[in-house]
């Protein structure tokens, strides 16, 4: 799901930044190109953000623990995702050239993006027991 979200705010924000610099006059070449290494880099970051967002928040156990405790940073887990984000940065990095460009026009990378954060609830939703 959170790889889900990243690609579609990825897409989203691909597209209109693209229709809005065509609407202004600029040229929408740069916007109309998106490589698999950035998808990647986009769906891993997003998954190692989010984790260390999560383990940064997280608090003690309420049961039997004191509620006034400060909750304590999880600096090795957070220290493990930013490790793999950059492992998948060197690992990519020199395939950029060697792995596929799609090309796509604005108006259909904002489509994508729309129609990928409007599936995140019926598709990722918690089912009501």
């Amino acid at each position: 799901m959170i790889s889900w979200a990243a690609l579609s705010f990825v897409m989203l924000i691909q597209g209109a930044v693209g229709l809005f610099i065509g609407w202004t006059g600029g040229d929408t070449e740069p916007f109309s190109h998106i490589s698999l290494f950035s998808l990647i880099v986009a769906a891993v970051g997003g998954i190692a953000l989010v984790e260390m967002l999560r383990r940064l928040a997280e608090r003690p156990d309420d049961q039997g623990a004191d509620k006034t405790a400060r909750p304590q940073v999880n600096l090795r887990g957070i220290a493990i995702y930013i490790v793999i984000v950059v492992v998948v940065l060197f690992v990519g990095y020199p395939l950029r050239d060697s792995l596929p460009v799609f090309t796509l026009a604005p108006w259909i990378s904002l489509v994508i993006g729309i129609v990928g954060l409007a599936t995140l609830r019926p598709l990722f939703g918690q089912k009501k027991a």
